[in-house]
């Protein structure tokens, strides 16, 4: 978490990015392997720790969103039914109770 918070801050500071994105979509071994990736799906309590410590980092102008798939291979617990019945607001309003 403080790696990725660390990174955020210097693309935010030095370089301006007004946008830094998690992601935690990518299903290549290069990436899953060493537990980046789509692999941090499987402890969402960590990927809450990296974006909590990231927000905490980044200067208030600076938006922070986090890339993601319905589910990986041998975790599938998201409810994506549940997903497809919310409307946008609702579904960015549990982004934001993340």
């Amino acid at each position: 978490a403080r790696l990725l918070s660390e990174a955020a801050v210097i693309g935010a500071i030095r370089y301006g990015y007004k946008h830094i994105n998690l992601n935690c979509g990518c299903p290549s071994d290069a990436v899953s392997g060493r537990s980046g990736g789509a692999a941090l799906m499987k402890d969402p309590h960590h990927v809450a720790n990296i974006v909590n410590e990231m927000k905490s980092k980044l200067p208030d102008d600076v938006e922070l969103s986090v890339k993601h798939r319905l589910s990986i291979a041998d975790v599938a617990t998201y409810d994506a039914v549940h997903d497809h019945q919310q409307s946008d607001q609702e579904a960015y309003e549990d982004c934001h109770k993340f």
